[in-house]
């Protein structure tokens, strides 16, 4: 009689889908609809599976392999849950920061500085740009931050594309306005230094910062 190799049987003790057999003994690891949660052995003896008889074991024909891979676990004799619990931290603090860019200098001379609000989102695709319907730089700044921080508190699969969006827009929004302040301090005759406030920056970090945290 050989040993049963470890892997997910059904569960002999009835109270879930599928149980972790190690090898020798029945898991605390134990599986409903592709989510592993732990549930320790109840102290009395497992229905006999350690060995095989006349009548071998049953074991699926294709290998079980839950969503959440083994050993992974979302809770402790709790049902488990489709959102992770929590804030995304990481994602959060990206998201502050680029909402605060919105309220930095995004032009920043010896006279005066502005802010994202005074700047017209057309701006970012026309340094020459004269129109201003209201729609601001720093109204799409703020709206992407929300978004990503949105992502941090709602933490599902559908938020953190979301979050991967808005990430990539406030990085644009950036960049885009880093490379039209150039164009025009070049058409000035003026230097580049003498122009750009940190707004961008804080625009680029936070946007970063969401992206690699992916919800995290």
């Amino acid at each position: 009689m050989n040993a049963l190799d470890p892997g997910w049987f059904p569960d002999p003790m009835g109270r879930h889908e599928y149980r972790w057999w190690t090898g020798s003994a029945w898991g605390e690891h134990v599986s409903d609809r592709g989510l592993t949660v732990i549930d320790p052995v109840a102290s009395a003896p497992p229905a006999a599976a350690s060995h095989a008889t006349s009548q071998p074991a049953y074991q699926p024909a294709v290998a079980y392999s839950p969503a959440a891979a083994y050993p992974q676990v979302t809770a402790t004799g709790a049902p488990p849950s489709s959102a992770a619990a929590g804030i995304g931290w990481a994602t959060f603090v990206g998201a502050a920061i680029a909402g605060a860019s919105a309220l930095l200098s995004w032009v920043d001379t010896s006279f005066s500085s502005v802010n994202g609000f005074d700047v017209p989102a057309a701006f970012l695709v026309d340094y020459e740009t004269g129109f201003d319907s209201g729609f601001s730089v720093g109204l799409v700044a703020l709206v992407l931050a929300a978004a990503a921080m949105l992502a941090a508190v709602v933490r599902q699969p559908a938020m953190r594309q979301l979050g991967r969006v808005a990430g990539s827009g406030l990085v644009a929004v950036g960049v885009l306005f880093v490379v039209q302040l150039y164009r025009l301090a070049d058409a000035s005759d003026v230097s580049m230094s003498d122009l750009l406030g940190v707004a961008p920056f804080a625009a680029i970090v936070g946007g970063v910062t969401v992206l690699v945290a992916k919800g995290r």
